[in-house]
């Protein structure tokens, strides 16, 4: 379960106001650590964040991708 879960606003120069949720855990044996996970507030601003990254290329077209290139050399 998580300590925390909150909002974060970022304004970014391209894709404008960014809000993603996030939730903080705590690292057990490790009192000293935490583990972070962001995550888009809303689809909207899931299709932003795509856009920044590469024009929406998903991780499974990518992957496609990288396999034929491989495959094609010698």
């Amino acid at each position: 379960m998580p300590n925390s879960v909150s909002t974060l606003l970022i304004k970014h120069p391209r894709a404008r106001l960014l809000a993603f949720e996030y939730s903080a855990f705590a690292v057990d044996g490790r009192p000293d650590l935490s583990m972070v996970i962001y995550t888009p507030a809303t689809p909207a601003d899931a299709d932003r964040i795509r856009s920044l990254l590469g024009r929406g290329v998903t991780p499974s077209r990518a992957e496609g991708n990288r396999q034929r290139k491989t495959a094609r050399r010698p």
